[in-house]
């Protein structure tokens, strides 16, 4: 059964709809390059990996009606340019790119080592050898990011090159068991293992593509949800995201008896902040104290930007005496970090309205409960903490 299948692929039509679907395939990653913006280095060079392997395909389909120093030689160096930039082009993706000052050399190196080399056996293991050091290399590469959010187009780009990898080891050490004279009546003979190998090359850009659509659109999805959670100022969680996760994350401490400090922070007189140095500097203000306040809080807390100079931050305690203990070490940190401007500083302060969840509580009447004690904290003379102990209220009233 083997045998029939093998007997029945025939090599110059598969080889000439290979070229043909490589170079569509190329045409849509160059189309399609930006999909996301931050892979388009990425795409440019696997459209033109693609490109190159299917000029190799499509001469392969027309080598026995052309001069056959010529096609061979051109096939060689378009396999080899076009393998060297697939590692070329997964480096880049996984941003480890490689310059083009060394990309250069290698390729024109390569190309006329393979032009200047009589027997046409050394060359061929010269490319095999490329196929499976680059193709190995890429694999490698893949295999050591990790990306959830692009599994599917990872997993078959590794699939890729891991057959690409074998497949050149195999030709190359055919290479080195026959002669020259062998090497030389390959286009004139069909091997009894040639026609799977035909397939695997033919059908390799068409896979190739998919792949790279599967990751370019899985890293465009994760950026979606990046910046939907993200605040674009401070680089903190966001206030949807504050609303879409803080809920499950209280519910699941209330069930287990643990308690959650939720405190409200608010930059003092920030408005004159803006008024005196402009809106530029406020912003750089608000970036300064979401660093000492990301600085400050334990790493299993969450830390949001509410909006305007206001932040929110949920943090894990073992009693409500210790959520004071957190928002006083909070505001101090604030106070001892004044913000360096050209030719002096600004000093900054936080007030602090601090509630602790209990279950039953909903997000937002915690919230409301300590937005409402940063206006107590306001109105006592600015930073400062107020906490939800009944006998500190009465003080400020």
């Amino acid at each position: 059964m083997w045998e029939s299948f093998v007997a029945s692929i025939d090599v110059r039509t598969t080889y000439l709809i290979g070229g043909l679907v490589g170079w569509v395939a190329a045409a849509a990653v160059f189309i399609l390059r930006n999909l996301h913006r931050p892979s388009h280095s990425a795409a440019g060079k696997l459209a033109w990996s693609l490109a190159f392997c299917a000029t190799t395909l499509l001469l392969a389909s027309v080598r026995t009606s052309m001069p056959g120093f010529l096609v061979t030689r051109t096939m060689l160096i378009t396999a080899g340019i076009g393998t060297i930039l697939l590692l070329a082009a997964v480096r880049a993706l996984y941003d480890r790119p490689t310059p083009m000052g060394v990309q250069a050399p290698v390729i024109g190196l390569f190309a006329l080592t393979v032009l200047q080399l009589p027997d046409p056996r050394h060359a061929l293991i010269l490319v095999f050898a490329v196929q499976l050091i680059t193709n190995a290399a890429g694999a490698l590469v893949v295999a050591g990011e990790e990306e959830p959010h692009a599994r599917a187009g990872r997993i078959g780009l590794i699939a890729v090159m891991v057959v690409l990898a074998l497949a050149g080891g195999f030709r190359m050490i055919d290479m080195l068991r026959m002669s020259t004279a062998e090497v030389e009546a390959l286009a004139n003979r069909t091997e009894p293992n040639r026609g799977p190998l035909v397939l695997v090359y033919s059908f390799t850009s068409l896979v190739v593509m998919l792949a790279y659509i599967g990751i370019a659109y899985g890293r465009l999805l994760a950026d979606v949800r990046h910046l939907a959670s993200t605040d674009e100022l401070t680089g903190l969680a966001s206030r949807r995201y504050l609303f879409g996760h803080g809920e499950p994350w209280l519910t699941a401490r209330g069930r287990a008896a643990h308690f959650t400090a939720l405190m409200m922070i608010d930059v003092d007189r920030f408005k004159s902040i803006n008024d005196r140095f402009g809106h530029e500097v406020g912003d750089r203000v608000l970036r300064h104290v979401a660093g000492i306040l990301r600085d400050a809080m334990r790493s299993d807390s969450v830390l949001a930007r509410y909006g305007g100079e206001e932040f929110c931050a949920m943090v894990p305690v073992s009693d409500p005496h210790e959520a004071e203990t957190v928002a006083e070490r909070v505001r101090a940190a604030v106070q001892a970090r004044p913000f360096v401007l050209a030719g002096g500083s600004i000093d900054v302060t936080v007030s602090i309205g601090l509630a602790c969840h209990r279950p039953g509580l909903t997000l937002r009447e915690v919230l409301r409960t300590a937005d409402s004690r940063v206006y107590f904290a306001k109105a006592a003379g600015r930073n400062r903490v107020v906490s939800e102990y009944p006998i500190l209220e009465e003080a400020i009233v």
